[in-house]
């Protein structure tokens, strides 16, 4: 199956139905498919074809699906580029020098940042831009309505790459992950049947539609059934509760920080919960204390789930069954996991390992990455460089990623062990946890924390937080050194930056 069959059963039988909504824009089935065939051809005409890539840089807006399945339909590769990339032009550059883009699509708020990008990316031929900021020769709209004629419709197969989208790059230079349209099908048709989605299903999502959660991870399964999916086009927590109450969704996503904010905006508990099937949570560990305050807030877990831009979400608690609190969940529908030592030896049951998975949801590979490419594959499973252990009824729990493990001592920490610890303290926000070098212990514990906000719980001191954690930790798990901060840098998909934070250690050693 192609992705253009994506929304097919959506589109045949219930047209005039909201497919997409962004705050208060509504988009029909309808009309995601006359909008995506009309900017395919527009796209034709601006001399895209089969295998061409086409980069997208803005915020959440119906245009952005409706370019994905332009692109689909005549067999070009769309690429979503970060809104959260620090240094827009730097990066972008490196993005579209990497794909080798012929056209980029930009909304207006980000074109100032990178109208001159051309000079830097030999490839660019275009530059359009959607919504305000868009003048004669950039607007796109102008473009596509002003296209005439019929051009034939590329071959496209199942096999053709669809989609270029970057990882973080929190321990190396981003690397473009290409899907093929077999590989986005069979993940949305494996997590529709893992959350048991259907037509009724409403999706309300607060993460980033250039992100692989929200661009295709929940909203691709979504459509498949023929339901639902909401977005912001700016998040913000009371922006966000408004949705919830005029909305009622069935199902709602969103990352640990922004559950947080939930949890402690005064207008949470004048919510109603009722219609919510599962609230879903991700990306990052979820402290135990966010876990229970939204339980006593909802009266129903958080349901975890694990998964990486490489193969999207294939472990998740079930969607009728038991809610350990704490875990990822269980194996989802299409895939096979398993936990492998340093040698490629499973690890028994209680212990940890590296997850390795395999699914026909797995990327194709790298874009132009051969090595990086090989790295990532043993005999045919994709190693995801995280380590998990697994209970005696097949649960799993996350502990943390290899390259963050900090070795003190001989003693192997998971930073969101530490992190979990220091969060459960009511005068810490948020917290991140690194190591840095030491001659004697080989690595010590940095820990970055953001106290709580002014007029709440006043802010812990370092002994205070020392004995706090010791209470919960052995010793050679206390940090040993604290720096207060007043936020933490994060990652292009909003998780936390570590090396950046070990950066900024290491340098003040």
């Amino acid at each position: 199956m192609l992705l253009t069959d994506l929304y097919h059963q959506g589109f045949t039988t219930t047209p005039d139905k909201p497919a997409l909504i962004v705050d208060d824009t509504v988009c029909t089935y309808r009309q995601l498919h006359d909008v995506s065939e009309r900017w395919a051809q527009a796209l034709l005409h601006c001399g895209i074809m089969r295998g061409d890539r086409v980069s997208i840089l803005m915020g959440n807006r119906i245009a952005y699906l409706q370019l994905y399945f332009a692109c689909y339909l005549i067999g070009a590769i769309a690429s979503p580029m970060s809104t959260l990339y620090q240094s827009v032009a730097g990066e972008v550059a490196f993005a579209l020098n990497l794909t080798k883009s012929k056209v980029l699509m930009v909304s207006g708020e980000h074109y100032p940042a990178i109208k001159d990008i051309k000079s830097q990316v030999p490839s660019l031929e275009r530059i359009f831009v959607i919504g305000d900021g868009e003048d004669e020769e950039t607007s796109w709209n102008r473009f596509a309505e002003s296209v005439s004629g019929y051009l034939p419709w590329p071959e496209v197969n199942e096999s053709d790459p669809a989609l270029i989208i970057f990882t973080s790059g929190s321990t190396d230079r981003p690397k473009g992950v290409t899907h093929t349209h077999h590989s986005l099908m069979q993940g949305a048709i494996n997590k529709s049947a893992a959350m048991k989605l259907d037509s009724h299903s409403v999706i309300l999502i607060a993460t980033m539609l250039c992100h692989g959660s929200g661009g295709f991870g929940f909203t691709f399964p979504a459509l498949y059934k023929g339901g639902t999916v909401i977005f912001m086009a700016s998040y913000n927590t009371g922006g966000f509760l408004d949705l919830m109450q005029k909305r009622l969704p069935t199902h709602v996503v969103a990352v640990p920080s922004e559950v947080r904010e939930i949890i402690s905006h005064p207008r949470a508990r004048q919510i109603d919960f009722s219609t919510i099937r599962t609230f879903r949570s991700g990306g990052d560990s979820v402290p135990n204390e966010v876990l229970s305050d939204f339980y006593k807030l909802a009266g129903f877990e958080i349901n975890q789930g694990y998964g990486c831009t490489e193969c999207e979400e294939f472990c998740m608690n079930p969607a009728d069954g038991e809610i350990r609190r704490g875990s990822i969940g269980v194996v989802a529908a299409g895939a096979t996991v398993r936990l492998i030592d340093a040698q490629g030896r499973d690890v028994p049951r209680g212990e940890a390992g590296e997850v390795i998975v395999k699914s026909e949801a797995v990327m194709a590979g790298y874009w132009d990455d051969p090595v990086n490419t090989r790295k990532a594959f043993l005999k045919g499973w994709l190693r995801t460089g995280d380590l998990a252990r697994q209970d005696e009824e097949g649960y799993y729990f996350f502990v943390g990623r290899i390259k963050h493990i900090i070795v003190k001592g001989g003693a192997n920490i998971a930073p969101a062990e530490v992190e979990d610890a220091i969060a459960a303290h009511p005068g810490v926000k948020y917290c991140g946890v690194v190591g840095v070098p030491d001659p004697v212990q080989g690595q010590l514990i940095h820990a970055f924390v953001v106290p709580g906000k002014e007029g709440e719980t006043p802010a812990p001191t370092e002994e205070e937080l020392k004995q706090f954690v010791g209470n919960k930790l052995s010793s050679i798990k206390v940090p040993d050194r604290w720096t207060f901060v007043d936020s933490l840098p994060l990652t292009s998909i909003g998780k936390i930056d570590r090396k950046a934070l070990a950066a900024y250690a290491q340098k003040n050693l």
